[in-house]
Order: structure tokens, then sequence, then C-alpha cells
């Protein structure tokens, strides 16, 4: 399988609508998927995980805003699993 992100979209309605018709196909997490859109959901038959990664430039300094959102998204990503 050769795959490329085509596009990213935030509206999951739309995307739903895409895949109803053919034109997409997506990876969602099940619970982000309306009930009554009429998209097929499978489960996995073992766990898989995203990694994400988290890149910024050497040697700029953040921000202490930005430094505390940084902060606050990788403990959400830590304890994701988790909790």
């Amino acid at each position: 399988m050769d795959a490329h992100i085509l596009c990213e979209l935030n509206n999951t309605k739309n995307l739903c609508d895409m895949v109803i018709n053919n034109t997409y196909l997506s990876l969602l997490p099940s619970y982000g998927i309306p009930r009554n859109c009429g998209v097929l959901v499978c489960r996995p038959e073992q766990s898989y995980y995203r990694y994400m990664q988290l890149l910024e430039r050497k040697g700029r300094k953040l921000p202490l805003e930005i430094n505390i959102l940084k902060n606050m998204l990788i403990d959400a990503y830590l304890t994701y699993y988790t909790h």
C-alpha cells in the first residue's frame, strides 16, 4: 500500500459524506463518527497506536503561553493510553 495524505478536514460530517460518495478513504476513531450518517465502522482485531511528533525550531525561544500549551499537549498524549 502506498498511501498519501491528500487533504485534512476538520468537519467530520463532510468527511463522512465523502466516504459515502466513494471519493475518500479515511481512518477515524469510531467515537467521532456520527451514528446516523451511514458509514460502516470496523474495529480491528488488535489495537493500533498513532505516534505524534512535536517539532520546533532549534534555538528559537518560545513565549511562555506557547510553552505552557506545548507541555499540556505533551502531557495529554503521554497519558492518553493510561486512562
